[in-house]
């Protein structure tokens, strides 16, 4: 769904969606991190997974452009959209696994592979609340009417 009725999306609306979008990954890898090693990660292994947590954001944010996830309306978004998400995050987890195991950055595989399901669960759970809202609110003014 790239637009409606000829309609573009606000590119300031797609930049806050964007930042958000590296919020949740960055979140995801904090979390990935604490579900890990919970309160005793070393310092040297801290280390590696914020070394490595820019490629990370990265390669999942491009993913996500790639796959057309940045051109969607979401007040109409379905199904198909939320597999998009899906698809660039096992791309992007796989991509990231990869460039962790050729390039030697020794950052934690498992610490990966759960930013990738954190940050996929975080992004569709924001996508699809925000319909779910713009929903109730438009029930609520129709029904004021």
């Amino acid at each position: 769904m790239d637009t409606v009725r000829g309609e573009k999306p606000k590119v300031y609306k797609q930049i806050l969606i964007l930042l958000l979008d590296a919020v949740f990954i960055a979140l995801g890898i904090v979390l990935g991190v604490m579900m890990r090693y919970g309160g005793s990660a070393y310092s040297w292994q801290l280390l590696r997974v914020v070394r490595f947590s820019p490629v990370v954001i990265s390669v999942d944010l491009i993913m996500l452009a790639l796959l057309g996830t940045y051109s969607v309306r979401w007040r109409y978004a379905d199904m198909r959209d939320m597999l998009r998400i899906i698809v660039a995050f096992g791309i992007a987890t796989g991509v990231n696994l990869l460039i962790n195991r050729v390039f030697h950055a020794r950052s934690p595989r498992l610490v990966i592979g759960l930013d990738g399901i954190l940050s996929m669960l975080m992004i569709v759970f924001s996508r699809y609340s925000w319909i779910l809202i713009q929903d109730r609110l438009l029930t609520d003014k129709a029904q004021k009417h």
